[in-house]
């Protein structure tokens, strides 16, 4: 799983936290971290991955929300999950109605909830990209079925039109037959 850190604190306790969530994941983890949002748009440009972690609270500590904006107008359909400062719980609201999947209170954050927030968070960018993949394989079949219909019904106008010949096959014949008598 690749996982983005967007913090300008490298040195930060969530630094630390997630180092920590690296050693101890049974997932093997491969971690960037950009110390801005514009170090994570290159980072974002030339990578997948399956979350973004952005920390806010180093990021923009007055809550201003364009960093987000950015990330997620260019990454959409990559889950972010927001870390926020003690005092954020109406930035965490704002940041899920922008387009974050889960938002943590950085004061809070320990090794487990991290992990699960990231997690869940890549689980719902698969559970995202299964839909995906299962609309557009119904959409093949969907098309499929049509194409199978037209032909159905173009050989049923062939039997029916094969069946009139053969009526008229058995009424000649039976009037040749009539004609011998």
């Amino acid at each position: 799983m690749r996982v983005l850190i967007v913090t300008c604190a490298p040195k930060s306790p969530i630094s630390r936290i997630v180092t920590e969530m690296a050693q101890r994941s049974f997932v093997r983890l491969h971690i960037d971290i950009a110390p801005s949002v514009e170090e994570a748009i290159v980072h974002l440009q030339d990578n997948d991955y399956q979350t973004i972690l952005l920390d806010l609270a180093s990021i923009a500590p007055g809550g201003d929300m364009e960093p987000l904006h950015r990330l997620h107008g260019l990454r959409p359909d990559t889950p972010i999950v927001v870390l926020y400062g003690a005092h954020g719980t109406g930035l965490a609201a704002l940041a899920l109605r922008i387009g974050a999947v889960d938002a943590v209170n950085a004061a809070d954050l320990d090794v487990r909830g991290l992990w699960r927030a990231v997690y869940v968070a890549a689980l719902r960018c698969n559970q995202r990209e299964a839909h995906h993949e299962v609309a557009e394989a119904l959409e093949v079949l969907v098309g499929n079925l049509r194409d199978l219909s037209d032909y159905v019904i173009a050989l049923r106008d062939r039997i029916d039109c094969l069946d009139k010949l053969l009526t008229q096959a058995i009424h000649i014949v039976e009037g040749l037959e009539d004609g011998e008598d």
